[in-house]
């Protein structure tokens, strides 16, 4: 079964036990959306789950964790104990982590300054450009290129 189709039935649920019609959790989601997304019509987004989550007086996590123990047919409590358990072993339970993701280079960056350390490393012991063309297997025109500057300046 989908995903979808528990999210579907944990936020029909939910929202029935708290008494709340699908506009009164529609503050920060459309009552289309909500609308859709109990009918398994779509799937939510971590933001929309976050926003209904709000709408509902609950975590992001507690919601999700219940949609997840849904499509496994497990209780909450089983599965929030599995992911303490999972989080526990890979050392990060008690770790706040980081809030934004790292910057990451394009690898065609990352090898171009490679190429530059190498032919900077074998300058700096000396070496002529034609000997860096030879030791390294670069065209001339790169060696010449990242003799003087490094790779994008």
């Amino acid at each position: 079964m989908s995903l979808r189709h528990s999210f579907a039935a944990v936020l029909q649920s939910l929202r029935s036990q708290l008494g709340l019609s699908q506009q009164d959790v529609s503050d920060q989601v459309s009552q289309q959306t909500v609308s859709a997304l109990e009918a398994a019509r779509s799937t939510a987004t971590i933001d929309t789950l976050k926003d209904l989550a709000t709408s509902l007086h609950v975590s992001p996590a507690s919601l999700f964790a219940m949609v997840v123990a849904s499509e496994k047919q497990k209780t909450t409590r089983q599965v929030l104990l599995e992911a303490l358990a999972e989080v526990e072993a890979l050392g990060r339970a008690d770790e706040i982590l980081e809030r934004l993701p790292r910057e990451i280079e394009h690898p065609r960056i990352v090898a171009a300054r490679e190429k530059w350390k190498a032919v900077q490393a074998l300058k700096k012991d000396g070496l002529t450009q034609a000997e860096v063309v030879r030791a390294l297997g670069y065209s001339k025109g790169t060696v010449w290129r990242l003799w003087e500057r490094e790779p994008g300046i």
